[in-house]
């Protein structure tokens, strides 16, 4: 009659013995070191400087340009900065947070605003933002 052992029932049962496994079949407490993660976008890229320059107010400009400036504002928000860092590019970060609010509130309260031309561009803004 064989005598039978936890380490012995591992073997025959084809599974792996691992370090943890002393010679007793007795598992050994393992210390693992947690590492702490990184609380901010683990997506940016650098992509050099990107200093941002505050364009006009959608309702400060004629019907006839908005268009063309709504389009601008959005590839302008298009940019993605680093928040692990709270005081790197403020000027940049305060410029794309005004524009983002002023662009909720003019699609918001305006109507026939999204046309052919800006459909395309709120999409790269939103691919952007979500990559």
């Amino acid at each position: 009659m064989a005598l039978s052992t936890p380490k012995m029932d591992k073997l025959m049962m084809g599974t792996k013995m691992t370090d943890a496994d002393n010679a007793f079949g007795h598992k050994q407490a393992l210390k693992v070191k947690k590492q702490k993660k990184s609380q901010g976008s683990s997506r940016y890229r650098p992509v050099g400087a990107q200093e941002l320059v505050a364009l006009p107010q959608l309702r400060d400009t004629p019907p006839t340009e908005q268009e063309e400036l709504l389009i601008k504002k959005l590839l302008q928000c298009c940019n993605v900065f680093n928040f692990m860092d709270p005081v790197a590019d403020l000027k940049s970060k305060e410029i794309k947070r005004a524009c983002l609010n002023e662009l909720v509130d003019y699609v918001t309260a305006t109507r026939g605003i999204l046309t052919d031309q800006v459909y395309p561009e709120i999409v790269k803004m939103k691919v952007t933002s979500m990559s």
